[in-house]
């Protein structure tokens, strides 16, 4: 069968030849290319069956054996603001004009790293026993103040067990948390000292504010008597240390008797009757957010919270959750991991509770209880203009390649990771130029 009639049993979509869009990236007529067309649409659908999978009803691409079992998987997740799976940490940064600009980076909660982990699949395991203090003592660990009987700190110890995206290799994340939820409690007054700086100030121990009597609203009589008045009273302050500044303790002077600050007391004591859960959730989350597996350095995103992962996941063997409860045992027992995974790279990490950047997600979530919510893999979490021309030629012209090809073709034309509708005209031609260079070192 010759070339014109193989050309007529395409989809109807594809028989009037290559895609405008992809002449016009190439800068060639169509003649040019009706001598390739056909070979690179019947190469293009071999490679979709073998290098595409279907996650849900997004694709992935897959990684296959010898055999044609998938071996890797590589897709994208969207995650969002709006339904609480990032949150943003502003930080301040010097420029290179020597002013301070604020900088925004997106921090998932623990929902949003169970959505992510839909694709590499990591497990979470808690040793029996952690070591602190010399000890060795229960995992978790409550630390209670002898004086009030109070809940003081909270330090728990997990692992997080996963493959690493680039070898397929198991790798462990040891992820111990100190957890102290007063560091909550400062960082609530601190809200309030902002909106309402006669009821919580900053200052030292030695330095007891005086504070002005104000006006309150309250209820007074019963029945049909019963009526609201207004009284003054005055301010009852209580101390809670921050840092220690060259001998001058250094904390927030809070008055409780302000109905804002009783309100931020509630919440505290909420807190602590849910800490040790708190301090798991928190841990977990860090943890595998420190799991190459899981990592951020994939992450694009727009100033709307919209925020993007490309992960990669390898398919799992029978026994790896019985290394993780071996791992976990070892870990408790204090001897080497090695003894028990011999070739698995362990990262140990200890971590102090900041409640600036880890207190905001306060949920304990169930992973098996979320909804999926995935993108395609080509689908970034950018919003943008719709494409160009040249972009819908260099988007063709990639859908044409497997992974290693798509990441050759964009070392090639100098674009990396950028995505198609970032690209200027040049770079889409550049794009394009490279597809077809690899296209025709196949034929």
């Amino acid at each position: 069968m010759g070339k014109k009639k193989e050309a007529e049993n395409l989809p109807a979509t594809r028989t009037a030849g290559p895609p405008a869009t992809l002449q016009q990236a190439l800068g060639v007529d169509q003649e040019e290319l009706a001598n390739h067309y056909v070979a690179l649409v019947e190469k293009h659908r071999a490679l979709v069956k073998k290098d595409v999978a279907y996650l849900g009803d997004r694709q992935a691409f897959v990684r296959r054996d010898g055999e044609g079992q998938i071996m890797a998987v590589k897709g994208r997740i969207a995650l969002t603001k709006q339904n609480n799976q990032v949150y943003a940490i502003t930080t301040w940064e010097k420029g290179d004009d020597g002013k301070s600009h604020p900088v925004v980076r997106w921090n998932r909660t623990l929902q949003g790293i169970n959505i992510c982990n839909k694709i590499p699949g990591v497990s979470c395991g808690m040793p029996d026993r952690l070591f602190v203090d010399g000890q060795y003592v229960e995992n978790p660990r409550r630390i209670i103040d002898h004086e009030t009987g109070a809940l003081k700190r909270v330090i728990v110890c997990v692992v997080v067990q996963g493959r690493s995206p680039a070898t397929g290799n198991i790798e462990y994340v040891k992820y111990t948390l100190d957890y102290d939820p007063k560091k909550d409690l400062l960082h609530m007054l601190a809200d309030v000292a902002d909106k309402y700086p006669n009821q919580v100030e900053w200052g030292t121990k030695k330095e007891k504010p005086v504070g002005a009597e104000r006006e309150v609203s309250t209820w007074t009589g019963y029945g049909q008597n019963r009526k609201k008045v207004a009284k003054k009273v005055k301010p009852h302050w209580t101390f809670i240390p921050s840092f220690d500044s060259g001998g001058d303790i250094v904390g927030l002077w809070y008055d409780i008797k302000s109905p804002e600050v009783q309100k931020k007391l509630t919440d505290y004591i909420n807190l602590c009757e849910h800490a040790v859960k708190k301090a798991q959730s928190v841990a977990e989350r860090n943890a595998k957010k420190k799991h190459s597996a899981l990592a951020e350095d994939t992450a694009t995103a727009d100033e709307n919270g919209n925020v993007g992962y490309t992960l990669i996941g390898w398919t799992s063997h029978e026994d790896d959750t019985a290394k993780l409860d071996d791992v976990c045992q070892a870990m408790s027992d204090g001897r080497d991991v090695k003894t028990v995974a011999a070739d698995a790279t362990v990262v140990e990490e200890a971590h102090v509770y900041d409640a600036e950047e880890d207190g905001q997600d306060t949920t304990v979530v169930d992973a098996e209880d979320l909804p999926q919510q995935e993108a395609g893999p080509d689908e970034g979490a950018e919003s943008v203009a719709g494409p160009t021309e040249l972009q819908k030629g260099a988007a063709d012209g990639l859908g044409l390649l497997n992974l290693v090809e798509q990441s050759a073709a964009r070392e090639t034309s100098g674009v990396g990771d950028k995505a198609v509708g970032q690209m200027s005209d040049e770079e889409c031609q550049a794009v394009v130029k490279a597809v077809t260079e690899i296209m025709d070192s196949k034929t």
